[in-house]
């Protein structure tokens, strides 16, 4: 299922205009996860406690006090590693489409990525 373009260019622009600088990664905080997805809190936080094994430190991280307080009281931040996993989890429709657009825009990156490195040969 290939996605139309207007809707990867929309999803790559809400990942860009929500990404914040913290620890020196880009990340998206719980609080615009949620906004990505359409869940609520409890949701996200009972995904990821009943997955941590999928959770490592380079894909998502618990926010400490002062980052709490930075960013209005979010509680996690996910590189785009732990967004994209955490897509394949949320079995909602809106999940799965976000998935399936998350895949295909990374992949597409990474195709572009792999071009140039080619064309720089």
């Amino acid at each position: 299922m290939k996605s139309d373009n207007t809707a990867l260019i929309a999803l790559d622009s809400f990942l860009e205009e929500h990404q914040v600088k913290l620890r020196n990664q880009l990340v998206i905080l719980d609080s615009d996860i949620i906004k990505l997805f359409e869940i609520n809190f409890q949701k996200l936080y009972t995904l990821v406690k009943s997955n941590k094994k999928r959770f490592p430190n380079d894909f998502m991280f618990e926010l400490n006090v002062n980052e709490k307080k930075k960013f209005n009281h979010a509680r996690y931040a996910f590189t785009d590693s732990g967004v994209l996993m955490l897509s394949g989890l949320i079995n909602t429709e809106r999940g799965i489409k976000i998935n399936l657009q998350l895949i295909e825009l990374f992949v597409e990156r990474f195709s572009e990525y792999v071009f140039e490195l080619i064309k720089n040969l």
